[in-house]
């Protein structure tokens, strides 16, 4: 399932997307390079990070 789409030109971009393993797993992929620097820096990237980790540990 795509959650969302990068803005970047030329329908360029990243996209974050989540889907349901059959052995019951989730993934989460971001498919961008900035994803891990961004989270220091970024507010919304850190949040999205949290709320991801927070879901996955319960």
């Amino acid at each position: 399932k795509i959650l969302a789409h990068g803005q970047n030109p030329e329908n360029g971009g990243a996209h974050i997307v989540t889907y349901d393993t059959p052995s019951g797993g989730e993934v989460f992929s971001v498919g961008s390079i900035t994803w891990p620097s961004s989270i220091l820096v970024d507010p919304v990237v850190s949040r999205m990070t949290r709320n991801v980790l927070e879901r996955f540990l319960k």
